[in-house]
């Protein structure tokens, strides 16, 4: 068979054609195909490409397990996986994929120079800021053209023909994208190769693109060389000409009921202006179009099913009868099954302030509807500001909650409210947080309350291209303003956002949930509107798509671009990744799906039904069930449930989230007469001293602002990452009985209103401690919460202990009793993890503490079997012997939080407290492990979760010097001149690494600045104090300079109150250094 025609003016012949599809294709095409010989070359290639795939899939989690789970996914192991990269496949005609043909008649039907209309086209492109390359890509375009001419002939009667040009206009814009990175290095190689004439920058790069790559022998050379972007480039063009036409078509069929449906019947004339790519690109390239009609009429086209928007808007003429005051509103669409036309929204300002105010009452009241609905996704790119009403634009994440996430009913319906997980958080129309790994900038926060913060950095490097039209092009990624959201209400031209209209939000939420309870039997009945919400169509967001956009763009460097195997090998960094629930046994499995859309520069898509448990890839791949409940059975058991309880709480999550997000950035503190004159600290000036008084009266102020009141008592609300939300930051209700919860939290506020004797701070540490106290108590066996160190009940019995005695309440210590004697001593003992922070080393140290004021020989049953549980993990003879091997560390760690320093520490409490002798030798040997270990070289202790050939070196409490130094400090008896030598060691290291990292308390600025403290009070260092004032005074002036601080997983305001995690540790470092007397010593439990 002769494929390509080969004559003179061929460009492209057959054999060249499958010589490129054949290195364009993925693995899986590969497979069936006839193999031939390898060679040496082929095996050292597969041995890169096998560890750089190993690389990519564990880059989010360096478990190397997860590279061996994704293998066995395939039906591969390293060794069969390795025999497949490098066996060599050879393509058949008769296998020639479509996508190669069309790239056989694009580049054998090109024209150069191109003909009169193309180079028309082309000429009336404005390239300049643009990244456009027309001289190369106008065979694509042209071939674009000519592939649309018969069906556009006939479509004059609706679309006016410039129309077609702006379509390839975004057509090429598409192109240029996907080639930029590859041109980019290529114009920049050839220039340094001297191969570009020309005396300028510019001159070379006008050589470049006319006379190399504006020729047919050019551009097949630059495709050859990347045949991937060869088949990228082709994929993308049929996918235009498949979407026009198919846009065309339906314009057509459904001209008529368009004139009905928006134009009052009359005919709104031709379609002459429209925009593409208004959403992410979905199922073969579809998005949302915009169109203008030469009426004036402006439609959006939608390529997806509205009937979930229908449904909505039936919803709302039902509520509209039912609250009449609100009158809520939604954009008219008319559905056409598989997809829809719907009304373009016009952005339009209030008249007055009752506008505004009317406004944020309305959008309460949509937050009210998607709550009952189950909706997500509803952030402020999905709102419109249409004068006072707030317009909802994109629904199809109605009924996603059920299927967007896995959570066991039942074991939601066990829990207390406040801690189950569907909220109206869940909607992310409450402000949202987002920040990525490696992003020191503030942690940033948006929703359609609040708009985005003027001036605020999008915390996702964006591509940036540099010297356009020069031979010095070039590519960098940065940080860019985030855009302006359209989702706030304007007044005569300025945005106004919800921080004066809170009252007004939550009057709209309370008005419509009330409505929602008043009408529950009528709703739920089987003539209720809600059925309108059966089996229809959601989209269901399972991964966040910067991620997506992300690894799109990588993909295009020239390197993946060499063959279908590297292509596909770069994309593998969605596979290593779970999705939903890592249990699962499709958790890894979704990836394939995923990377199927990728390989045509889709964003994946997943969508079910909402009566369905099951989800659907764009490729018809099946998971499931996600749950035991469908969208649908969520909307009946959230009405089922709906009480005045529910709506309380979901208001202060209302409340409370809006206020966090309209925390003011840190700013110096203006220094009172009265805060310097009634502070004063021996050690200290009275202008620093007093600069850290202001600071913790403001911590309190804030940390007091954030708190919440339930159905169970008083809690606080935190920001921390979750892995319900991407690994993004999200608001929650903190675990209460957690160091970034409740309990810790209250160890700093009963100190503070200790110090400063301010009774509201008193009464709410008390009540905060005693709803944690009362929820341990309730799940202490259930979660274990005995064996869970810093997340468990020693830290409860620590904050109790606390209260008692800075608060003068003696309840608490009954309390801290109840609860340690509520578990058998038998089950104290059972240790499954011996450290300090996620162990049970800190269950000693806090029974001790508790033993001190309730002598009870009970208490010393239970720290007896407690160290005997501990030794039984400690290694007895190798290279380990003497350290503790905890769960899932490669091996025994160092330091306090979980290594040798802190277990020994404990044991050395013990056994000075109760006498016993015999721990000594497992004590020593602990801390003899920990010496040998010690880097001559860096003067210091390096962090053993990562190889020691390679050391990397902790530098805070949890694993550093800092931890150690302090545990050491607390064994100084025992340890003698020896235990002076390590400390000087620690303080050493510690004070080289101020200002290395964050400023909490864990693995920050706030831990080595309380061990410093110590050291200078222990040891009588002047020097020491020194430093750790001076550590204080750089962690200040960065706040009160940069307006956040720099918390363990996000740089933010003072939003995040936990102990380990956020300002509440800091403001507990700043009250040991003005009163460390009286300070409680958390990081000792002492």
């Amino acid at each position: 068979m002769k494929l390509i025609d080969n004559s003179e003016k061929t460009l492209i012949s057959t054999t060249d054609l499958i010589d490129l599809a054949e290195r364009a294709l993925s693995p899986d095409e590969l497979n069936h195909l006839p193999t031939y010989p390898t060679n040496n070359k082929s095996y050292r290639k597969a041995k890169r490409l096998l560890e750089r795939w190993e690389n990519l899939v564990c880059i989010q989690k360096s478990d190397k397990k997860n590279f061996d789970l994704r293998l066995a996914s395939l039906g591969l192991n390293r060794d069969s996986a390795l025999i497949g990269l490098q066996t060599r496949r050879r393509l058949q005609v008769k296998d020639l994929p479509d996508w190669a043909i069309t790239l056989g008649k694009i580049l054998n039907q090109s024209i150069y120079p191109p003909d009169s209309s193309i180079q028309s086209l082309l000429d009336n492109i404005d390239i300049e800021n643009q990244i456009l390359f027309p001289e190369i890509l106008h065979p694509f375009i042209n071939y674009y053209i000519c592939e649309l001419k018969s069906i556009w002939s006939k479509s004059e009667l609706y679309v006016k023909p410039k129309v077609l040009n702006q379509i390839a206009e975004n057509l090429l814009t598409r192109l240029s994208h996907i080639c930029a990175r590859t041109i980019a290095y290529d114009v920049k190689q050839k220039s340094a190769l001297g191969s570009l004439n020309g005396k300028t920058p510019q001159s070379r790069y006008q050589y470049y693109v006319n006379e190399i790559l504006g020729t047919p022998e050019g551009l097949f050379g630059l495709l050859n060389r990347y045949p991937v972007l060869a088949r990228l480039l082709t994929t993308v063009t049929e996918q235009a000409i498949t979407n026009t036409n198919q846009w065309l078509k339906r314009l057509e069929f459904d001209y008529q009921a368009i004139t009905s449906k928006f134009s009052s019947g009359e005919k709104p004339g031709l379609v002459e202006k429209v925009e593409l790519g208004l959403s992410e690109p979905h199922c073969g390239g579809q998005t949302v179009w915009f169109m203008e009609f030469t009426s004036g009429l402006r439609l959006g086209y939608k390529p997806r099913s509205l009937r979930l928007d229908v449904a909505y808007l039936e919803l709302l003429k039902w509520l509209n009868q039912a609250q009449p005051e609100l009158t809520l509103k939604a954009a008219p669409v008319l559905d056409c099954q598989d997809y829809g036309w719907v009304l373009w929204i016009e952005t339009t300002e209030c008249q007055n302030i009752e506008e505004v105010a009317q406004y944020f009452q309305r959008l309460g009241a949509h937050l009210a509807v998607f709550y009952f609905l189950g909706g997500t996704d509803f952030h402020e790119d999905n709102f419109l500001a249409n004068g006072s009403q707030p317009i909802p634009v994109d629904l199809e994440g109605i009924g996603a909650m059920a299927l967007a996430c896995h959570a066991d009913r039942q074991s939601q319906d066990k829990l207390p409210r406040p801690w189950q997980l569907d909220t109206v958080f869940a909607s992310l129309m409450l402000p949202r947080w987002y920040n990525k790994p490696g992003y020191e900038q503030e942690v940033i926060s948006m929703s359609p309350f609040t708009g985005r913060k003027e001036g605020q950095i999008w915390p996702i490097p964006m591509p940036t291209y540099y010297n356009l039209g020069t031979d010095k092009l070039c590519f960098k990624f940065e940080y860019r303003e985030s855009r302006t959201s359209l989702s706030l209400p304007k007044l005569r031209g300025k945005f106004i956002d919800a921080k004066d209209f809170i009252g007004k939000v939550l009057n709209g939420f309370d008005t419509t949930y009330q409505t929602f309870v008043k009408h529950r039997d009528s709703l739920l009945s089987n003539t209720g509107i809600i059925t309108a919400f059966q089996n229809l169509p959601t989209r269901v967001i399972l991964r966040d798509t910067n991620s997506y956009h992300d690894l799109l763009l990588w993909s295009t460097a020239p390197d993946n671009l060499t063959s279908g195997i590297d292509y596909d090998v770069s994309l593998e960094i969605v596979c290593g990744t779970p999705i939903l629930d890592e249990t699962r046994e499709d958790a890894l499995s979704y990836g394939s799906v995923e990377k199927k859309a990728l390989w045509v520069r889709d964003v994946p898509y997943f969508s079910g039904l909402t009566s369905s448990c099951y989800l659907s890839s764009e490729d018809g791949t099946n998971f499931g069930p996600i749950n035991e409940y469908s969208g649908y059975d969520y909307i009946h058991h959230r009405l089922k449930v709906a009480s005045e309880m529910d709506l309380n709480w979901q208001k202060e999550l209302i409340r409370v989230s809006l206020k966090i997000f309209f925390v003011p950035q840190g700013k110096p503190i203006a220094l009172t007469h009265e805060n310097t004159e009634l502070i004063s600290v021996p050690t200290l000036d009275r202008q620093a001293a007093a600069r850290i008084y202001s600071h913790l009266l403001d911590l309190g102020d804030k940390i007091e602002n954030q708190v919440t009141h339930h159905s169970e008592g008083t809690g606080w609300i935190t920001l921390g990452i979750s892995g319900n939300n991407y690994g993004l930051p999200q608001l929650g209700n903190a675990i209460p009985w957690s160091s970034t919860g409740s309990a810790g939290t209250v160890i700093f506020m009963a100190n503070l209103a200790a110090y400063t004797k301010n009774k509201s701070w008193s009464k709410l540490s008390l009540d905060a401690v005693k709803t944690t106290a009362k929820m341990a108590g309730r799940y202490s066996s259930d979660f274990k919460l005995y064996q869970s160190g810093f997340n468990g009940l020693p830290l409860v019995i620590y904050a109790l202990l606390v209260c008692a005695e800075k608060l003068g309440d003696e309840s608490c210590l009954d309390l801290a009793y109840d609860l340690v004697m509520k578990i058998p001593a038998r089950m104290w003992g059972e240790v499954t993890n011996p450290d300090v922070m996620g162990g049970s080393a800190s269950s000693i140290l806090a029974l001790i503490a508790l033993h001190k004021k309730v002598p009870d020989d009970e208490l010393i049953k239970r720290i007896q079997l407690i160290g005997q549980g501990i030794l039984r993990y400690q290694e007895k003879e190798g290279s380990n012997a003497g350290g503790f091997l905890i769960p899932s560390a490669p091996r025994p760690l160092l330091g306090m939080a979980h290594g040798a320093a802190g277990i020994a520490y404990a044991l050395s409490k013990m056994s000075s407290y109760l006498g016993d002798s015999t721990l000594l030798p497992p004590i020593h040997a602990a801390l003899e492990y920990e010496r040998s270990h010690y880097n001559q070289e860096h003067q210091d202790w390096p962090s053993l979760w990562k190889d020691p050939k390679s050391p990397i070196f902790m530098n805070g409490w949890c694993g550093g010097a800092a931890g150690i130094g302090l545990a050491r400090l607390e064994m100084l008896d025992l340890l003698g001149e020896e235990g002076i030598a390590e400390i000087e060691a620690s303080t050493k290291a510690t004070i080289r690494h101020i200002g290395s990292s964050g400023h909490h308390l864990c693995c920050g600025e706030a831990g080595r600045i309380i061990f410093l403290v110590n050291a200078a009070r222990k040891l009588n260092r002047p020097d020491l104090l020194q430093s750790a004032v001076q550590a204080t005074e750089k962690m200040l002036d960065f706040y009160e300079q940069k307006g956040y601080w720099k918390l363990q997983s996000m740089a933010a305001r003072s939003i995040v109150p936990g102990l380990t995690d956020g300002v509440a540790g800091i403001g507990l470092s700043l009250l040991t250094l003005i009163d460390p007397s009286k300070t409680s010593q958390l990081l000792t439990l002492s």
